[in-house]
């Protein structure tokens, strides 16, 4: 139970969050004001922002913004949650002991696609869910629970993104995301360590037991020195510009280093197990590993940690990083391979009827607009109710239809074996008669999938127990009954 309200209050944070970045965005003037004394002091201006193009200089005193007096960092940023975008502000600045009014125009601050972060969020949910119906599915398995801890990382670095507004709530986003990049690593490394079980792990060594804690040491260097930046950071404000920058470079090296050594080492390990179980396990793991963390590790992270551009549109292979918990997952539950699937292609159709929907509600909602409406108002609530209502009418066929193409595509020559035995097996529902019903099935079988001779045999059941092996009931293609 105590998993089950982890999971349930991640879930609600996360859709905060989500609610959160897509309602909030927040406002800058370009400039990174600190406390100089009792003054408020320009200490950087960023470039090509309105404060620079406006001219405010590193070391003006801010006095007002908008005649309101300001006295502390805080009454700026209350001034700018307050402000809407394209709003002019009216700053009052001293230089050189004389005081000189500059408008600026507030902008929102620079920020990665929501797209892209609702993409992000939604493979952190994802992967907790995964972990959380493995460890449901298997309590008393030690793996499970590490495990569990490993998709919950990956939910803070996927779904957690604080959004500036830095209230409470914003907050707890800022160091979730912190505490998931930390712990993301180490746990990952660890559990490339230990699974599948391996009889001669090193980590099972007498070093290996002392020297297992060491991976996390990274970990806790990396999040004192950025505890300690943020608190003091509001005394010295290049310690934001300088040093928070420097910090989750190196926790970005850190995860991509991590996920190429776990790799190297359940690699390692594929070509020493001898288990067929172990054997398998670790195939999974390291697809699912490769596939998932190689382009994010070498296209983004890397270069991007290193001072160099990334790959463009590389950002977005941070996704694939949901591969690794659905391998996990597979092989901690004794790669069901079935499972897993139907598990895939039950995704693939809903998130395929999911984009079909919005592009039949958007293609509505356009011609509509332009038919009736002249493009006058196109969010007339009329007009979304019909185009919603369109679009439930749809959805069953839409879903029935890719799912039928998918079928086609994964199937292809069964493809029709299965849909005529599919129907066939509705058929046999109403059909109470033993010898028509197995008259029918033979027939329908041998002339489905081509087969030159089949038989149908029933055991037989005696109530002296003397029962002589199976009877035919049914055959094609024999000469004489089988």
């Amino acid at each position: 139970m105590a998993h089950l309200a982890v999971v349930v209050v991640l879930l609600c944070l996360g859709a905060a969050n989500l609610t959160q970045r897509a309602t909030w965005s927040e406002l800058e003037d370009g400039v990174l004001w600190k406390m100089n004394g009792a003054d408020v002091v320009a200490a950087e201006i960023a470039p090509d922002t309105a404060a620079r193009r406006a001219g405010v200089q590193a070391g003006d005193i801010l006095l007002a913004i908008d005649r309101k007096p300001v006295n502390r960092i805080d009454d700026v940023t209350a001034a700018l949650h307050a402000s809407v975008e394209g709003r002019t502000l009216h700053y009052m600045l001293l230089r050189e002991r004389s005081r000189q009014m500059i408008d600026i125009a507030v902008a929102p601050i620079p920020g990665g696609p929501f797209g892209l972060y609702v993409a992000l969020a939604g493979v952190g949910i994802f992967s907790l869910l995964v972990g959380a119906s493995v460890r449901m599915r298997r309590p008393d398995h030690q793996t499970t629970l590490h495990f569990f801890w490993l998709t919950v990382a990956f939910f803070g670095v996927l779904c957690f993104s604080f959004s500036g507004k830095l209230d409470t709530l914003d907050w707890i986003f800022y160091w979730g995301d912190v505490a998931g990049m930390l712990l993301l690593p180490p746990l990952f490394l660890h559990f490339a360590l230990v699974f599948p079980d391996r009889p001669d792990a090193w980590v099972r060594s007498d070093a290996g037991r002392t020297l297992l804690p060491l991976i996390y040491l990274p970990a806790l260097l990396l999040g004192g020195a950025q505890v300690a930046s943020i608190v003091s950071g509001a005394a010295h404000a290049d310690v934001l510009t300088r040093v928070i920058p420097f910090v989750e470079r190196g926790q970005l090296i850190y995860l991509a280093v991590s996920l190429v050594l776990g790799m190297a080492i359940m690699m390692r390990a594929l070509r020493r197990v001898r288990s067929v179980t172990a054997r398998r396990q670790l195939s999974w793991i390291v697809w699912g590993t490769v596939l998932g963390a190689m382009p994010f590790a070498f296209g983004y992270a890397l270069p991007w940690s290193a001072g160099f551009p990334p790959v463009p549109g590389f950002e977005y292979s941070a996704v694939l990083l949901g591969l690794i918990p659905l391998a996990f997952a597979s092989a901690i539950v004794r790669y069901r391979l079935m499972d897993v699937e139907v598990i895939i292609k039950r995704g693939l159709v809903y998130a395929a009827a999911i984009a079909a929907f919005a592009a039949i509600f958007a293609v509505f909602l356009r011609v509509t607009g332009a038919v009736f409406l002249e493009q006058s108002d196109v969010r007339n609530p009329i007009v979304a109710f019909l185009a919603a209502l369109v679009v439930a009418l749809l959805s069953r066929p839409v879903i029935a239809a890719i799912q039928n193409a998918l079928d086609r595509v994964y199937y292809r020559d069964r493809y029709d074996y299965r849909r005529a035995l599919v129907g066939f097996a509705r058929d046999l529902n109403s059909d109470l008669d033993l010898a028509r019903l197995s008259e029918r099935l033979v027939h329908r079988v041998t002339e489905t999938l081509l087969v030159d001779r089949m038989a149908l045999m029933l055991a037989p059941i005696s109530p002296a127990g003397d029962d002589h092996g199976f009877v035919t009931i049914a055959h094609a293609g024999f000469a004489d009954q089988p």
